[in-house]
């Protein structure tokens, strides 16, 4: 089964490659993609690498961790181009697909798509309030 695990990756963390290896494992089989984004907006302390930078860095981490499987995809972002039309060209409509994120914004996208008839499972993923976040590094 095709699977999405969603983020900035801004950059890519320990944290990270935890929840990949979690997710590996809890879905034994899944073709796992971690999709970033390639903000074409103004830079910000939280989308700081364009989305050929932050590609190479995934993937070079996932190499460096021996984290096996795992793709990686680039979508377009910008003031111009909404995260509901960035993502919609990804997930197949008729073919069941899992999203894994733990972006709110993302889920309510994905709620839609869900809403419209697409056959996505949207899994939560729930960030621990006392862990460190990058966010939180990056203030």
């Amino acid at each position: 089964m095709k699977a999405f695990y969603t983020g900035r990756f801004q950059p890519i963390h320990i944290g990270h490659k935890e929840i990949l290896l979690d997710l590996l494992r809890a879905y034994p089989g899944i073709d796992l993609t971690g999709v970033a984004p390639d903000w074409r907006g103004e830079p910000s302390r939280d989308l700081f690498l364009n989305g050929q930078e932050t590609k190479e860095i995934i993937e070079r981490s996932l190499r460096d961790w021996e984290v096996p499987d795992v793709n990686v995809r680039v979508i377009d972002l910008s003031p111009e181009i909404t995260l509901n039309a960035a993502l919609r060209p990804i997930i197949p409509k008729n073919k069941p697909t899992i999203i894994f994120s733990g972006s709110e914004k993302t889920q309510g996208v994905i709620r839609i798509l869900i809403q419209e008839g697409h056959l996505v499972q949207l899994v939560e993923l729930v960030e621990d309030p006392n862990d460190l976040h990058a966010c939180d590094i990056r203030r």
